[in-house]
């Protein structure tokens, strides 16, 4: 069963917009919506409320199979929701999934939720739209925050054969470290956290091929995208791959042994 999913950089939706502009509630002039798909989740999009919307315009309907919110600042059980429909009138929109927004983690970093559209919504149809907003509807508690809106047109994975079992995985939490004469340390905090995972596969000719068009895509350590490590986890990383090269061994026919190491994208402070 295939538990690790992503998104490619060249199927991101938003940069794609014909437009993208708060619906509802104040906008902040310093934080654009343009912010909210520039890959730089640390220069996030603003409203000047605790509730408000943005809406992307496309020029066409637009299939989305994954959707996450990366780097925002909302409030535990707050309704959040993302919306399709076929004109700009959301009274009663043709799609409307909710996300469960977690309490915030003990470095007070929030959660990245997401949704698997192609799972909740099966018919692609179902979930193609000139229009699609994400929808604050209750009141944050305090005036709202998204660092990146990441809709993407197809959900990869690498395949029946997946990852291998036993993925290592890192906590990274930078701070400078001075020790004086007598060795006592002195300890300053940068202020984040980010994280780091690196995958064995065991890939066959097509699966490599998925893996090289996903490299491609990307630019190497160029572009972020999105990944889940395990489909079983409300938290999404937008990452890069964390090398210039890449490399596999050519084992024998539709065997091709590799290793891939992603880097999370540094969301600087905690929202």
């Amino acid at each position: 069963m295939t538990t690790f999913i992503y998104g490619r950089p060249s199927e991101s939706l938003l940069s794609g917009a014909l437009a993208v502009t708060v619906n509802t509630g104040g906008a902040d002039s310093q934080y654009p919506a343009a912010n909210l798909y520039d890959g730089h989740p640390e220069k996030p999009a603003k409203l000047t409320g605790t509730t408000g919307s943005w809406v992307a315009q496309f020029t066409a309907g637009q299939r989305v199979d994954l959707v996450a919110l990366i780097h925002h600042n909302l409030a535990a059980g707050l309704d959040v929701k993302i919306q399709g429909n076929a004109t700009n009138v959301w009274s009663a929109p043709t799609l409307s999934q909710a996300f469960t927004i977690p309490a915030r983690l003990l470095d007070n970093f929030t959660v990245n939720v997401w949704l698997d559209l192609s799972t909740l919504v099966p018919v692609a149809a179902n979930r193609t739209f000139q229009y699609w907003r994400l929808l604050i509807n209750s009141a944050n508690t305090a005036p709202v925050s998204i660092g990146e809106w990441l809709m993407y047109s197809q959900k990869r994975d690498f395949g029946v054969r997946n990852i291998k079992r036993g993925s290592e995985r890192q906590l990274h939490r930078p701070s400078v470290v001075q020790r004086t004469d007598g060795k006592v340390k002195q300890i300053y905090d940068i202020g984040t956290t980010y994280r780091s995972v690196t995958v064995d596969l065991e890939p066959t000719d097509t699966t490599l091929a998925e893996i090289d068009a996903l490299w491609r895509a990307a630019r190497g350590q160029f572009k972020p995208f999105l990944i889940v490590p395990h489909t079983s986890e409300n938290d999404a990383w937008f990452v890069t791959f964390t090398s210039d090269d890449r490399t596999w061994k050519r084992e024998w026919q539709n065997y091709n042994p590799c290793t891939i190491e992603f880097e999370e994208v540094s969301r600087g402070l905690f929202p």
